[in-house]
């Protein structure tokens, strides 16, 4: 898969015609994947075209910068769906003031779509003046009708209040795959060594929803291996209480080192919530029925 960076004021003329997939795609979800599908029955080349920058913070509608997906994921999992083609236009203030029609000329018809393929509810250019019927106007356009799951369109910001409520397994429902994060392995206070559960300090490269605080079962991924494993997403209320939450990941069954180095976490399921323990002793007991739980329920 070719990964092509954009600015419209200098987007070189594609001559080859492709099915070109519009949207964010911030999860790459399965209503992402159903579009994408659609695209692929068209027997051409598959684009798929996103953002550097989130639409909704450039544009104001959100203060932070969180998403389910960062580009290189975005990357992996599109060329994982056989999409030829990744577009990663560089999304400002500038482009959102386009002219439906400039979108169009500047940006889109430089694609070369032989067809696009969009959602429902697609807009583009200036306070979204574009819409699925003026684009028709243009290309041919094949609207794919949205995935709905308990009566309710598969949303980016669904499944975002899915993670952060801790409802893993109908996120990762929605997502078509595990939720996933990748961080650099800091060194911490070192406790968990102390009490037989050394775990990885994990400060997170890109700002990935995560759950509110609480202990989860996944896999750890480092070095092309997946190993079974806790994360914990707190503050360690009964071990030296923190101000800030942080992650830490205790991988069942390894003992490499990896410090500074950058490992994956896919949430599998919710545990438990965090709790202030009476002792260490009382402590030390839960996280061995933890650890025998998820090493269960992983294998």
């Amino acid at each position: 898969m070719q990964i092509i960076e954009l600015d419209y004021h200098n987007i070189a003329q594609n001559n080859t015609p492709i099915a070109l997939c519009l949207g964010y795609f911030d999860a790459i979800h399965i209503g992402h994947k159903e579009l994408i599908r659609h695209a692929k029955m068209s027997g051409l080349p598959v684009g798929v075209m996103s953002f550097d920058n989130p639409p909704r913070v450039v544009l104001h509608k959100q203060k932070d910068q969180i998403s389910i997906t960062a580009n290189a994921d975005k990357a992996e999992y599109l060329e994982e769906l056989g999409v030829e083609y990744f577009y990663i236009l560089h999304f400002d203030e500038e482009v959102a003031n386009l002219t439906r029609y400039e979108f169009i000329d500047l940006v889109l018809k430089k694609l070369n779509p032989k067809i696009i393929f969009c959602g429902e509810d697609y807009r583009f250019g200036e306070s979204g003046a574009g819409t699925v019927t003026y684009l028709k106007n243009y290309f041919d356009v094949n609207v794919v009708p949205f995935l709905t799951y308990e009566g309710e369109k598969v949303a980016s910001k669904n499944i975002i209040n899915l993670i952060r409520n801790k409802e893993i397994i109908k996120a990762n429902l929605l997502l078509g795959r595990y939720h996933r994060v990748c961080g650099l392995v800091k060194h911490g206070y070192g406790n968990g060594t102390k009490f037989g559960f050394p775990t990885a300090n994990v400060q997170l490269d890109y700002p990935y929803v995560t759950p509110r605080e609480g202990v989860f079962m996944g896999y750890a991924i480092y070095d092309d291996q997946k190993y079974p494993a806790i994360m914990s997403i707190g503050t360690h209320p009964t071990v030296l209480q923190l101000e800030k939450p942080i992650i830490e990941i205790h991988i069942i069954d390894f003992n490499q080192n990896i410090y500074g180095k950058y490992i994956f976490f896919e949430f599998v399921d919710f545990m438990r919530d965090n709790i202030k323990f009476d002792n260490t002793d009382d402590l030390i007991a839960q996280l061995k029925k933890d650890r025998l739980k998820a090493k269960k329920a992983l294998q």
